[in-house]
C-alpha cells in the first residue's frame, strides 16, 4: 500500500528552486518544511521553494473529492490516473495530477518512489496543472485465484481439464463400484466394458465411412469435369465440324426415302 507521510519529488533540472511534498491518500506530514507550511494545514501536496523558503499549499485542505480514472480506457493494466480539486492560493489556481501506474514488481516504497512528470502554465487563467507519477503494484488489477488459473490455460484449456479429470472419476469409481457392489472380475470391473471394447472398432468404421464418402465425392466431381469437357468440346469449331461430318456421313449411309 502507500507508505504514510510524505513523498519528496524534485524535478530533473539542477537549477530548478522547487520541491514537492505530496501524500496520495492522506494530509502530507513528517516532511522538514513542516512547520513552514503551516503544520501542513491539511493539504495533500506542498510546493516549497528553497531559495524564496516559501510553502504554497496544492490542495484544498483535507480534499476528498479525488476524481479516479482509467490512463488508458482501452487497457486497465495500465493504471489509473488521480486528479484532485483545483485549489486557488496567493492568486494561483493549482491542480494536481498522480499517475498511479501498475507495476508488479513495485511492492516497497520510499520517499522517492513520485516522480515529477511535467507541469502545464495557462497564464490566461493564472492556473496550473501539476502531474506526477507513481509505479506500484497497487494499482494493478486483482483477480482472484481461480480467474487467474483461467487467464493461464484459456477456456478450451479449462474444459479439457475437466473432461479428462471427470473420465478419470468415471473409470476410478465405476470400476470400484463393479468390484465391490455387482462382484464382477478381471475387464469385467471397467464400467461399461462392452462398449470401451467395441469402441476402436467403432473408431474405424466412422474413419472408414469417412473415407467411403470422400471417394464418391472424388467420383462425382471427376464425372462433373468429363462431361463439361465434353461439352465444352462439343461447342468448340472442331466440334462442331466433326459433328457436321458424321451427319453428312449418316445422311450418305442411309437409304432415300422413295418418291
Amino acid at each position: 500500500m502507500f507508505r504514510t507521510g510524505y513523498y519528496a519529488v524534485r524535478k530533473n533540472t539542477p537549477y530548478d528552486a522547487w520541491v514537492y511534498f505530496i501524500q496520495i491518500c492522506d494530509s502530507a506530514t513528517g516532511f522538514p518544511e513542516y512547520e513552514t507550511c503551516n503544520r501542513g494545514n491539511g493539504s495533500k501536496a506542498f510546493e516549497y521553494g528553497t531559495q524564496t523558503r516559501l510553502c504554497e499549499p496544492m490542495t484544498a485542505p483535507d480534499d476528498k473529492n479525488i476524481r479516479v480514472s482509467m490512463l488508458d480506457r482501452n487497457d486497465p493494466n495500465q493504471g489509473a490516473l488521480l486528479t484532485y480539486t483545483s485549489f486557488t492560493f496567493s492568486g494561483l489556481t493549482r491542480i494536481v495530477n498522480i499517475q498511479v501506474v501498475c507495476d508488479p514488481k513495485t511492492s516497497e516504497l520510499n520517499e522517492s518512489s513520485v516522480t515529477f512528470v511535467r507541469l502545464d502554465e495557462t497564464l490566461e487563467t493564472n492556473q496550473i496543472e501539476y502531474y506526477f507519477r507513481i509505479y506500484t503494484d497497487v494499482a494493478c488489477p486483482t483477480r482472484s485465484a481461480g480467474m487467474a488459473y483461467l487467464a493461464y490455460v484459456g477456456v478450451g484449456g479449462s474444459l479439457l481439464v475437466a473432461c479428462l479429470v471427470g473420465l478419470a472419476g468415471y473409470f476410478a469409481f465405476g470400476s470400484l463400484f463393479n468390484k465391490l457392489f455387482l462382484k464382477k472380475e478381471g475387464k469385467k470391473i471397467v464400467p461399461h466394458y462392452s462398449f470401451w471394447s467395441d469402441l476402436p472398432f467403432l473408431v474405424r468404421d466412422g474413419f472408414l465411412l469417412i473415407g467411403d464418402g470422400i471417394r464418391v465425392l472424388d467420383c462425382r466431381r471427376k464425372e462433373e469435369e468429363i462431361k463439361a469437357g465434353e461439352a465444352e468440346e462439343a461447342l468448340s469449331p472442331v466440334g462442331l465440324m466433326i459433328d457436321t461430318k458424321k451427319r453428312a456421313e449418316n445422311d450418305i449411309m442411309s437409304p432415300t426415302s422413295p418418291a
